[in-house]
């Protein structure tokens, strides 16, 4: 009753090449990628685990955090107009970057040493490390217009000290 017919009615095309394809470059170039990203994967991995293990590295994280949660801040009393808070952060954040560039504790960073470490800047480190112990101590307050110059000086000292680092 019912008669099997071919679905094609026509010959098909001529194969260019028997020639098997694990012969051909771009085979062999496709099969590397995988493993390529797996070396990769794995170069990743252990580097993540050495910095991990590395006491100097997870230090340098630890204080990179800290001097953010400083520059924010700093940002908050230049907008709050707080020359005490603002000053406490500059002063925290200038220590902290020379912590980082000298492997020492931040509390320890005088500031002399950030002189030695950023001589050009020698003049305004004076200034806002006084400046600091003014507000802390003698209760002196900066204007608006004049915490964001000091920002601005703060921010150059920290730019310098991040140099040292480098």
């Amino acid at each position: 009753d019912s008669l099997l017919v071919p679905s094609k009615s026509h010959l098909a095309g001529f194969c260019s090449s028997f020639e098997p394809v694990s012969k051909s470059p771009w085979f062999w170039l496709v099969q590397l990628l995988p493993f390529l990203a797996l070396l990769f994967g794995f170069i990743i991995h252990r580097r993540q685990n050495r910095l991990a293990n590395d006491p100097h590295f997870a230090r340098v994280t630890q204080l990179n955090a800290v001097l953010r949660e400083h520059l924010s801040k700093m940002d908050n009393a230049v907008s709050s107009d707080d020359s005490q808070l603002f000053f406490a952060a500059a002063r925290s954040a200038i220590q902290i970057q020379a912590a980082i560039a000298t492997g020492k504790k931040p509390e320890d960073v005088t500031c002399d040493l950030v002189m030695q470490k950023a001589p050009e800047a020698s003049d305004a480190v004076v200034e806002i490390f006084g400046e600091a112990d003014q507000a802390a101590y003698g209760g002196g307050l900066a204007t608006a217009v004049s915490l964001a110059q000091w920002k601005q000086q703060t921010q150059d000292i920290l730019a310098i000290l991040e140099k040292e680092i480098h």
